[in-house]
């Protein structure tokens, strides 16, 4: 798309006036921009907290994609490290790939072990898939799995390296975000014991 609209500009624009505006680009838009990850910039105001933290470790319930809507990408980049979880089926191919230095771990998070239906979309609307059959009826899911549930706590005693702190937790886990949430910071023994600061 930019490159069109650059063509686009050449062509009617005096040579001149397209330098000047990519001057002005350069010093006014390039130095201030903040690229972002995250759907709504939630990896901006992370990173403004976390500047002068060179290295951390983060949990992202709920990833999605190891880079496209992502509040943890950015601290990947930076050399952070982390566990990325996701129910989508086949979802860790990706991230095993991309972020190979992560733990990726397909699994669905609940408050609770237990079976519940996952309704799935397609193509463009996969970030909707959801546990909410609300959400799926107004968006019009693709097909309904059947997944069992496993709860944070029991995902972190089996994948999170010993002695590790906590510095980021995302949690998007569409339809349950409160459940999980809820979950975790009711135990004040769990969060003592998983996070560096509460």
């Amino acid at each position: 798309m930019i490159t069109i609209i650059k063509h686009i500009l050449k062509k009617i624009l005096p040579d001149y006036f397209v330098g000047r505006l990519v001057r002005l680009k350069r010093k006014y838009i390039d130095d201030y921009a903040v690229k972002s990850y995250s759907e709504f910039g939630e990896d901006v105001i992370l990173r403004n907290l976390f500047e002068n933290q060179k290295s951390g470790f983060y949990v992202d319930v709920g990833a999605y994609h190891p880079k496209f809507l992502s509040n943890t990408y950015y601290f990947y980049k930076k050399g952070w490290r982390g566990i990325n979880i996701d129910a989508t089926p086949q979802s860790m191919r990706l991230f095993r790939k991309l972020r190979p230095r992560d733990i990726n771990v397909e699994a669905a998070i609940s408050s609770e072990k237990r079976t519940l239906k996952f309704f799935m979309f397609d193509g463009d609307f996969k970030f909707f898939n959801t546990f909410s059959e609300e959400l799926a009826e107004k968006v019009g899911y693709k097909d309904v799995i059947e997944i069992q549930t496993t709860t944070l706590e029991e995902i972190l005693d089996k994948y999170m390296p010993a002695g590790q702190e906590i510095d980021i937790l995302s949690v998007d886990v569409e339809g349950l975000d409160y459940e999980v949430c809820n979950a975790i910071f009711v135990d004040k023994d769990f969060l003592e014991a998983r996070f560096s600061k509460i």
